[in-house]
C-alpha cells in the first residue's frame, strides 16, 4: 500500500501528516511557525519541518522508505538568499510590506503595465524582486 507525506511550511504553522491511498490521515504532528518579524530564522524553520515530519512518520508507524510521493507547500514568494556556498544567509516572509511606497510607484509606472501583460500578476512587497529592490535601496551589502 502506498503512503503519502504532505508539509506545509507556512506563516503561521508548520505541519507534516502522512496518508494512506484512501487520503486516511495516519499521523501528523504541526508547531508554530518560527518568524521574527518579516525576517525568518531559515535554520530554525527547517529544524521545525524536519521535527514535523519525523514526528508525523512516528504517529503513523509508517516508515520513511514507504512513502510513495511528498506534497509540499508553503507561504509563497517572499525571499530566501543564499550565500556563495550555497546557504541560506536571508529569509524574508511573503507578508514583507515595508517597500510599500516603493510598490506603489511601481504600479504607476509604465513598466507595470508591460510586467503585468507578461506574467498576469499584480505586485506586493512580499515578492522576490520587490524584496532585493528595497535591499538594493536600503541594505546595499545585504544586496551585494
Amino acid at each position: 500500500m502506498p503512503f503519502f507525506l504532505s508539509l506545509d511550511c507556512g506563516l503561521t504553522v508548520c505541519k507534516a501528516a502522512v496518508f494512506d491511498e484512501n487520503g486516511n490521515r495516519l499521523g501528523e504532528r504541526r508547531e508554530a511557525t518560527p518568524l521574527r518579524g518579516f525576517r525568518m530564522d531559515s535554520a530554525a524553520l527547517w529544524a521545525s519541518a524536519a521535527r514535523c515530519v519525523r514526528e508525523a512518520l512516528a504517529a503513523s508507524s509508517v516508515v520513511a522508505g514507504e512513502i510513495a510521493a511528498v506534497g509540499l507547500s508553503g507561504h509563497g514568494n517572499g525571499l530566501y538568499a543564499l550565500d556563495g556556498a550555497g546557504e541560506c544567509f536571508l529569509a524574508v516572509s511573503s507578508m514583507f510590506n515595508e517597500n510599500q511606497q516603493d510598490v506603489d510607484a511601481f504600479r504607476e509606472s509604465e513598466a507595470y503595465a508591460e510586467y503585468f501583460a507578461r506574467t498576469s500578476q499584480s505586485c506586493w512587497g512580499g515578492q522576490p524582486l520587490q524584496i532585493l529592490r528595497r535591499l538594493k535601496k536600503t541594505a546595499p551589502g545585504e544586496y551585494a
